[in-house]
């Protein structure tokens, strides 16, 4: 139900066991942060929240961003990358119609239980996608998915007006 001018955004959470606590945490303020940004510049958004963990699956599809409010989700598990690009991809495909590429804000801390470099480099959603990286956590260990995603917010750095900024 979008049209030609609406931006589609995917936000996939790292909900895996490395990400309880402050990380998860500074991902749910970032997110309030972000949705406040884009409904002040009353942007025409979509959008969907994917998470990931040792599955990952699909919580919200295609929501208008008046009508946004983050899904609850339970934490735990392994960190599996690679299935939440996959079906990223899949969620992409079915959208194939619209005009320009959607927007992927990936929230994690790094930590990839799945890193298979080769395959998570040459996954075919990377070029669906523009992505943006959002670190989450003191500790992150995000310099290989920094090879393959170069656009990078720090959520322990943020400033107001950093995600319309994407838009």
């Amino acid at each position: 139900m979008e049209n030609n001018n609406q931006t589609i955004v995917y936000i996939i959470l790292d909900c895996s066991s490395s990400m309880i606590g402050e990380p998860i945490e500074s991902v749910r303020q970032a997110i309030k942060e972000m949705i406040a940004e884009w409904k002040e510049e009353e942007a025409n958004i979509m959008i969907s929240v994917l998470v990931y963990q040792t599955v990952a699956r699909e919580l919200l599809r295609d929501v208008d961003l008046k009508e946004f409010i983050l899904p609850h989700f339970i934490m735990g598990g392994l960190s599996c990358l690679s299935k939440a690009f996959t079906l990223l991809s899949y969620n992409i495909e079915k959208n194939k119609e619209q005009n320009k590429k959607p927007l992927v804000f990936l929230f994690t801390d790094g930590n990839i239980m799945d890193m298979d470099r080769d395959i998570i480099k040459n996954h075919d959603v990377l070029k669906k996608a523009n992505f943006v990286l959002c670190e989450a956590g003191a500790e992150t260990n995000t310099y290989d998915l920094k090879t393959i995603i170069k656009q990078t917010i720090s959520l322990n750095t943020l400033t107001y007006g950093e995600f319309k900024s994407y838009l």
